[in-house]
Parts: structure tokens; C-alpha cells; sequence
């Protein structure tokens, strides 16, 4: 494999942990659904980004894979150079992170990328427009695959710590303390699913934009109109409410999954063999 650098310089206010599961979808230039952590306590000092999941940096994969179906990409070698490391690197980045290679078959549009790049760089020989498309397309229902199967499995490490019985100045009993640890227990698990249950949502509402912009460059239905559809979750949702969401994303994960396999088997029957 190629190795390309990826250098990403993110300035980071002070922040604290904060509870996601409220925390709504909202739509950024390009109409796609971005998120947005609620702002941060100025009076902490240390901020922790979830090691899998760094939402503002979603559709980064995407851009550099369309910029491979833009009109001017064929037209200087140098800059479809950079634009197919760049595309290396950042589904390097998104494989790294998911750990999904054999599901979502990141890699082997990775290969795929790199014997382009490669072939350009020492033989001078641009690859033809529709191999670039089918390649990139390839790439977008990489990652929408990648989102749609860490939507049922890749749930975070915990967002709550548990908290220890509150000491009072006169000696509680047993029974108030264990009292206590089972109610905290209980809202740390709710809380647990209900984060679970956001992330979840978002991965699916990502996994639809990858999947539509396949479908456009690619020429076939995305059929996400035909999923069923995702509710989002107020922030306040009882463990009862909860109860079916687990069923219902796994549906549409599975209904998505299914969509997306169709089209990259016929895609990769389109391809040069590599070997």
C-alpha cells in the first residue's frame, strides 16, 4: 500500500464532557445533517474527544472522494495526484478508526486509489474517467457501509462514570447506601442507552448522505426514501420508550446494509483486475 500522510491540526477550546443524546441534527451548507456538541463549561480545563467517533470531521472522506468526479480532475496530473493521496488518506483514516476493512471493504478501494496514483506517478498514465468514477463511487458506499455497521455495534465507551454514595454527616445506613448505588445505577444505564441510541441515529444519517451521493455519481436509486425512517430523540426519552429503538435502527442498518452490498458487487465487476 501507498503510504500517505495525513496531518490534521484541530484547535480545541477547554471543555467538559457533556450528554449528547439531546443533541439534534441540523443541516450545514450542502444540506447535509451536521452535529453540534452543546458549548463547552469554560471552568474545566482538559477536553476528551471520543477516540471513534469525531462527529465534525464526518463528511471529510466525502469531499475528497467527490473531488475525484469533478470536471477538472483529469486535467492536471499533479493536482489528480493530490486529490487521490488525499482520498487515501482520509478512508486510511476512517478504516483505521472503524476497524471495518472485511464488512466495509475500505481497503480495497484504498488498493484501488493507491494503483492509480502509483501508475500515474510512474508510468505518466491518467486513469479514464470512468474507472476515477466507479472508484470513488466505490469509496462513498465504502463509508456509508462503515457507518450502517457501526450503527449496531460500535457503541462508545461510557459516557458517565459511576459516582459514589454522597457521604452526609450523620452515618447512613445500609440499606440508604445500597439504595443510592441502584438508583445511580439505574440513570447511569439510561443514560448509557439513550447515548448509545443518538449515536446510533447519527451513524445511519451519515451512512444516507454517503449512500446519495454514490447513487448520483454512480447512476442507480440510493432507495433511502424506501427506509424506514429514524426518529430523533428529545433528550428526556424513559427506558420503556427507549425499549424498541434497538429493533428499529437494527431494521434500517440491516435493510441499508443490504442496498449497499448490491451496488458495490456490481461496481467491482466493473474494475481492472489488480493483480
Amino acid at each position: 500500500m501507498k503510504i500517505a500522510t495525513l496531518v490534521l491540526s484541530i484547535l480545541i477550546p477547554t471543555a467538559a464532557i457533556t450528554d449528547s443524546s439531546a443533541q439534534e441534527a441540523t443541516n450545514d451548507s450542502a444540506g447535509r445533517p451536521s452535529f453540534r456538541e452543546p458549548r463547552p463549561n469554560p471552568t474545566h480545563t482538559w477536553v476528551i474527544i471520543e477516540k471513534k467517533n469525531y462527529w465534525p470531521l464526518c463528511y471529510e472522506a466525502l469531499e475528497r472522494l467527490e473531488s475525484l468526479h469533478a470536471e477538472d480532475t483529469l486535467s492536471d496530473k499533479n493536482l489528480l495526484t493530490e486529490r487521490l493521496d488525499k482520498c487515501t488518506a482520509w478512508l486510511g483514516l476512517a478504516a483505521s478508526a472503524s476497524m471495518l476493512n472485511p464488512e466495509a471493504n475500505i481497503y480495497d478501494v484504498i488498493d484501488h486509489l493507491d494503483a492509480m496514483s502509483l501508475d500515474l506517478e510512474e508510468n505518466g498514465k491518467l486513469p479514464s474517467k470512468e474507472n476515477l468514477n466507479t472508484v470513488a463511487t466505490m469509496g462513498e458506499l465504502s463509508m456509508a457501509k462503515s457507518h450502517v455497521v457501526r450503527a449496531e455495534r460500535d457503541y462508545s465507551e461510557p459516557a458517565t462514570e459511576p459516582k459514589k454514595p454522597k457521604t452526609k454527616s450523620t452515618q447512613a445506613t445500609v440499606g440508604e447506601a445500597e439504595k443510592e448505588i441502584r438508583q445511580d445505577r439505574i440513570a447511569r444505564n439510561l443514560e448509557q442507552y439513550r447515548y448509545d441510541t443518538s449515536q446510533s441515529i447519527r451513524h445511519l444519517a451519515v451512512a444516507k448522505v454517503y449512500l446519495e451521493t454514490a447513487a448520483k455519481h454512480g447512476g442507480f436509486e440510493s432507495e433511502v426514501s424506501s427506509l424506514p425512517e429514524t426518529k430523533k430523540l428529545r433528550g428526556d426519552e424513559t427506558i420503556s420508550e427507549l425499549a424498541n429503538a434497538p429493533f428499529e435502527l437494527s431494521r434500517v442498518a440491516k435493510e441499508m446494509s443490504a442496498i449497499i452490498s448490491k451496488h458495490q458487487a456490481d461496481l467491482e465487476k466493473t474494475l481492472p483486475d489488480l493483480n
